[in-house]
Order: C-alpha cells, then structure tokens, then sequence
C-alpha cells in the first residue's frame, strides 16, 4: 500500500472461486467482470467475508531468491525465483444444532475436506457486498484445503481453523476488465 493510507476493514471482500469458474489463462491474466458475475450466478463464487475472522492470512510472503554468479558478475546479486503467498484463516461457526448465520454454516461445507481446490480471492478498498466490476483490483490465490482443525476454548468463540497448501497459482493486484 501506498504509505499514510489505510484500509477499513469494512473495506475487505474475500471469497472462494472455484478454479473452474475462468480457463486456466485466464485466471494469469485480468479477470472479466462479465464472465465474473455469469460464475457467480452459477454457484462457482462464494463470498465468505462474513464468516472470516479478522486475523486473516491472505498474502504474498518472502519470495524464494538465488545468488548464483555467472563470471560476468562483478557483484553477488539476488534473483527473486518465484513468488510464495500464504492462505490461512479462521471461521466462525454456529452453535452446534442451530443456524444463528448460515454464511457460518456455508463456509465451513467449502473448506471441511481435504485437498479442494480454490482460488481465494480478495479485494481491497472496496465497500463489502458490492458485486465485481471495471475497474476493481483483486488478488487471486490459488490454494488447496489441507487439514482444518476445530478450534475454541471455554468462553470463546467456535471456530474452524482453514489451512491451505498453496498450488503456485497466483494473481495480485490486477484490475477487473469489463
């Protein structure tokens, strides 16, 4: 982010996209705001910001470098290899035998298996609830449901810790073509 800038919290839209919602291409290249809705409408687009805890882990990390040398080096140099991101986060579920929020309940039938393939994806600096269009800048994270785990204590809150071994398939901070 640009420095002095925030972003409201209220400001973060995430969702779980089904990697056959767009072609393999497109997924590397901006996505369309048409093709968006019609996987959306197909049940292929699940928005799940409500269910996600604040403590979210939706982001590129530190990146794999090399410092080989070539003899017309004159000077060791770092070369970024690849970019590595991280998806982890927890949910809220529902008190067990009710459906108090059934975005809760929604979440936790994407994630509960193992090895599901998704694109997580997250938007900034847009009001939550508004639909994709022109314009908007997401960040697509390709990842696979590993091991979730229940979590809570006594006089917590129930969650489901969702964790996600990356697929190598990564989009940042494109802007939505129309």
């Amino acid at each position: 982010m640009s420095s002095g800038v925030k972003t409201l919290r209220g400001n973060i839209t995430i969702w779980a996209v089904r990697p056959e919602a767009f072609t393999p291409d497109e997924w590397m290249q901006p996505l369309s705001a048409a093709k968006w809705a019609t996987a959306k409408t197909a049940g292929l687009i699940t928005h799940i910001s409500k269910a996600v805890e604040d403590g979210h882990s939706i982001n590129l990390t530190g990146s794999a470098t090399d410092s080989s040398m070539s003899a017309w080096d004159i000077a060791e140099v770092e070369s970024p290899l690849d970019f590595e991101y991280e998806v982890s986060f927890d949910i809220f579920r529902n008190k067990p035998g009710t459906i108090d929020s059934p975005d809760y309940d929604k979440a936790l039938a994407l994630f509960d298996g193992l090895d599901i393939e998704y694109f997580i994806v997250k938007r900034v600096d847009s009001e939550q609830g508004l639909d994709v269009v022109a314009g908007n800048i997401l960040s697509a994270f390709g990842a696979k449901t590993d091991y979730g785990q229940d979590l809570g204590d006594d006089g917590s809150m129930q969650m489901y810790g969702c964790r996600f071994k990356p697929t190598g398939r990564l989009n940042t901070n494109f802007t939505v073509a129309a």
